[in-house]
């Protein structure tokens, strides 16, 4: 079944091998939707073992709902676990968790934390970490010392630079003025959503949407910037490369609104449109 897994990872994804005993112990619920929460735990009965979720992505939680979630889970004796996996360091110091003010059973870093090196990071409560000492892993590189000295450079360099916060900041500027130029193209219907430090891009064109991102690609590619619909924000950018790139972006946005008002964006893809999401490569 192609759509066994829509809605909770990406949708087109075959199911294919997982077991089949594992079907209906995972469930998805949506982000700030109380009411899809709890709506996952009536289809668990009750067997309810742990949340696995981020604290935050593209939108920050609404009334309190991660705080919510985490309470359910003490009421019902399961595991908090929060995934910092892309939200640590970039949306905070040590991550998301320090903007959202709640305490998870397990939280698990990785990425960013050691800048590229392979590094990852489980950090939880004592009770739950001594229960998992039972088990055993295993791991050919465990005794490898990069990462956890690419790590502790990158924390070291975190908190002396406040690097989170700058980044955020750049991003709250940057996200503006994407807003601004949305604006100034509308017949572009661009959408610009996602947290500062991460921002999105989206145009709202139906099915020319993803000939639209096509075009946009390849010709700010032309202007010297490889970008796509999200906009990582780094502390290594400084101020003149996002206003050329916010000037390359505005050049772009204007020759797409003009084809789109002449009825000839279609004519500038060169891309299959056949693929869409994941795919294999070969």
């Amino acid at each position: 079944d192609s759509t066994a897994l829509d809605g909770h990872l990406i949708p087109g994804l075959s199911p294919t091998g997982v077991p089949r005993e594992l079907k209906d112990t995972s469930v998805p619920f949506m982000y700030n939707d109380m009411e899809s929460f709890e709506n996952a735990l009536k289809k668990l009965g009750g067997n309810l073992a742990a949340v696995v979720m981020e604290p935050m992505r593209s939108q920050f939680p609404e009334d309190d709902f991660v705080a919510k979630v985490a309470a359910r889970c003490r009421e019902s004796g399961a595991v908090f676990i929060v995934d910092e996996i892309t939200s640590g360091l970039r949306y905070g110091f040590p991550g998301a968790l320090s903007k959202v003010g709640v305490d998870p059973d397990i939280v698990v870093y990785a990425k960013a934390m050691s800048n590229g090196f392979p590094f990852a990071a489980i950090i939880g409560r004592e009770q739950v970490m001594t229960d998992a000492e039972a088990s055993f892993i295993s791991s050919s590189y465990w005794t490898d010392g990069v990462g956890p000295a690419a790590a502790l450079a990158v924390l070291e360099k975190m908190q002396r630079l406040n690097v989170q916060e700058v980044v955020w900041n750049k991003g709250v500027k940057f996200k503006k003025a994407l807003q601004e130029l949305a604006m100034r193209y509308p017949a572009c219907k661009l959408l610009v959503a996602g947290m500062p430090a991460s921002p999105t891009l989206a145009f709202q064109l139906g099915e020319l949407s993803s000939v639209t991102k096509n075009v946009y690609i390849k010709k700010m590619l032309e202007k010297g910037f490889l970008v796509s619909s999200i906009f990582y924000l780094m502390y290594a950018h400084k101020e003149h490369h996002i206003e050329q790139a916010l000037q390359a972006l505005e050049r772009v946005f204007a020759e797409i609104e003009e084809m789109i008002i002449k009825g000839k964006l279609s004519q500038e893809s060169e891309v299959d449109e056949t693929h869409k999401g994941f795919a294999r490569l070969a």
